[in-house]
């Protein structure tokens, strides 16, 4: 059975409705997320403002009385999540989006990358399947993108494509940049 409770202060008709299961452990998690700094659980808008604003010495926790109809329209008016909450952009919207899936992702890369590994030690047959179908439906594509050359400027060599950045780290790429001062020595060479 969900109880619906408020938060007030007192004189002022600014309130936090809500509802719980089990309003005495609610309450409880109230006082700590409302009194501790450090609680992560802070950083929502209706918590801070409570606790900016005298936090649970000025306000009081009371279950709202399930018959009285006028009551919980006057509190939905005078709702302090509804006063609260933030006006989105789009593009605060696709940021905050954005932020949640990277820190997801490094919250959970260890978990995916040890699903991945099984699922590939698990189905390495019917991955190795797919893999030889799609190189022979591709396989004019691949070997042309496998076939293209670059010029690199520094060390007067033709490079594979897929093998630039390698060359670019190796020893004699980077003495060769270093003389030339990140500039191309020769030019009228490659014209």
């Amino acid at each position: 059975m969900t109880t619906q409770f408020k938060i007030q202060k007192d004189g002022e008709n600014l309130r936090y409705v809500d509802t719980t299961s089990n309003l005495p452990r609610r309450t409880k998690d109230l006082v700590k997320y409302i009194n501790n700094p450090n609680e992560k659980q802070k950083l929502y808008l209706v918590y801070k403002y409570i606790h900016d604003h005298g936090g649970l010495d000025e306000w009081k926790i009371m279950e709202i009385n399930e018959g009285n109809e006028d009551e919980k329209d006057f509190l939905d008016a005078c709702n302090l999540k509804m006063v609260l909450k933030p006006k989105l952009t789009d593009e605060q919207k696709k940021e905050n989006a954005r932020k949640h899936r990277k820190t997801y992702y490094h919250k959970n890369k260890e978990l995916h990358r040890d699903k991945h590994k099984i699922y590939r030690e698990e189905h390495k047959y019917i991955l190795k399947v797919k893999g030889q179908t799609y190189y022979n439906e591709n396989r004019d594509k691949i070997l042309s993108k496998k076939g293209e050359k670059i010029y690199c400027e520094f060390c007067k060599k033709s490079v594979g494509k897929g093998y630039m950045t390698v060359h670019n780290k190796t020893d004699q790429h980077k003495l060769m940049e270093q003389l030339s001062g990140g500039h191309v020595l020769f030019e009228l060479y490659n014209q």
